[in-house]
This record gives C-alpha cells, structure tokens and sequence, in this order.
C-alpha cells in the first residue's frame, strides 16, 4: 500500500511539470478513456497532432518517473 501511494505521488508530481496541453491530453485519454478521434474533436486539432502530443507526454513522463518506455500502444 505505501509503494503504491509512493507511486501514485510520483506520478501526480511528474503530471503536475507538464505543460497543460500535455496535461490534458494525458488524462483525456488514460483517464477519461477518449480515442485518438474523439481527442482531435474535443481538443480542436488533427489526429496527428494528438499523436505528436500524447508522445511528447510520453517522453516527458518517462523521463521525469526514470522509467522504461511502454511497449507501443494499439492503433485507435
């Protein structure tokens, strides 16, 4: 329970130094679940532009929690 605590706490600081564009496409597609096309709707940009983000917040993220990249994510 603590190393999960721990954890969930690395991973809100590491959210908290993105941008908040990052930010929210972050969440928009972990935790409200949101495909890649509802993302590109509701955030006004291309396709392309959600995956460029979601990768640069991937980068970000990795990078602030000294992880390894996650294996590569399904086509949406």
């Amino acid at each position: 329970a603590m190393e999960q605590d721990d954890r969930e706490r690395r991973i809100q600081a590491a959210l908290g130094r993105l941008s908040p564009k990052l930010r929210a496409i972050v969440v928009l597609r972990y935790i409200e679940g949101l495909t890649y096309e509802q993302l590109a709707e509701v955030l006004g940009c291309a396709r392309g532009t959600v995956k460029s983000r979601l990768n640069r917040a991937h980068a970000a993220l990795q990078e602030a929690l000294g992880a390894e990249p996650p294996e590569p994510e399904g086509r949406n």
